[in-house]
């Protein structure tokens, strides 16, 4: 594992915790022991995900990355590029993130472009991520 992975811990079904719409859908008809740990675990799952970057939902902050992405996109395009059209890899450490096209990217100067790599700064509850597209 990466030094920057999180993990959370539970032994026992937190209460309280609500779910997504679209996780209340997939428990819909789940029993209620299997629905308190798929609760208990989406909970974990969370904390990690704020445990990485303290203070920063990295859930917040790949929402901010893939629209930063489309913006480069477009230009470049003119083309929508949807969030299950690329594959993002967010370093806490250096405050970088790459993002793996997993489409077809239009030739630049003859090099076909398969991802981007940008930057991001998160502080006073703020999520800041930029891409630069430079000419060859």
């Amino acid at each position: 594992m990466p030094a920057a992975a999180a993990a959370e811990e539970a032994f026992s079904d937190e209460a309280g915790v609500a779910l997504f719409p679209e996780e209340e859908a997939f428990t819909a008809n789940a029993a209620d022991r299997r629905r308190r740990e798929f609760t208990t675990a989406r909970a974990c799952a969370r904390a990690a995900l704020v445990a990485t970057v303290p203070g920063t939902h990295r859930d917040r902050m790949l929402v901010s990355a893939k629209e930063c992405l489309s913006m480069a996109w477009f230009p470049l395009t003119r083309r929508w590029l949807g969030f299950e059209d690329v594959s993002v890899t967010i370093d806490p450490e250096q405050g970088t993130f790459t993002a793996r096209l997993l489409v077809d990217g239009p030739d630049l100067s003859g090099v076909p472009l398969t991802g981007f790599t940008g930057r991001w700064l998160a502080d006073d509850g703020l999520i800041i991520t930029a891409i630069a597209v430079l000419p060859s």
